[in-house]
């Protein structure tokens, strides 16, 4: 990401103890993911990315803390970068839970319409019952001005519709 050099300068490992406590008691560093989920959660995704940006040039795997750092740039309105943030999730796993809905999302936004409905066809296959998804998916044949796409997007939405409604109506009662 761009300005991430900024983020990678080492720390000082003193100015640590003092934040997380300098004794010799063994004392816990908050997660990292928490707290990068309280920064998305007040709005602040600089801070969000200060947090994460370190962590994953330790942990370069870590595809909670880039579907965190994906949504730090959706947040800051940025969806080309977080297409290619989303792009190496899927790249490094692509059966993280919601992976590919978050890549379609950015994509939308970059206006890569072909990538975005690639993506969210893959999340709707490993999800079929994400309304969202199928939404998204909408939105787009819409944009596109593709009936056909339309009308089986909307048959689907229906379906789901109706399922959600009999189910609410006959709950299952739990086995003993």
């Amino acid at each position: 990401p761009a300005g991430a050099a900024a983020w990678l300068a080492p720390t000082d490992d003193s100015a640590a103890s003092r934040i997380f406590g300098g004794n010799n008691k063994k004392q816990e560093k908050p997660n990292v993911l928490e707290s990068a989920r309280d920064a998305l959660a007040t709005a602040a995704p600089e801070k969000a990315e200060s947090i994460l940006v370190p962590h994953l040039a330790k942990h370069p795997r870590d595809t909670g803390a880039y579907m965190l750092l994906g949504e730090a740039a959706m947040m800051r309105e940025d969806s080309r970068e977080a297409m290619e943030i989303f792009e190496q999730v899927v790249a490094i796993n692509p059966r993280v839970r919601g992976g590919f809905a978050a890549l379609g999302r950015a994509a939308y936004g970059a206006g890569k319409f072909t990538r975005a409905i690639e993506a969210l066809q893959r999340a709707h296959d490993a999800q079929p019952q994400d309304k969202e998804v199928l939404k998204q998916l909408l939105r787009i044949a819409r944009r596109m001005d593709n009936v056909p796409m339309q009308k089986s997007l909307r048959e689907e939405l229906r379906a789901l519709k109706t399922a959600g409604k009999q189910a609410e109506q006959h709950p299952k009662v739990p086995a003993h």
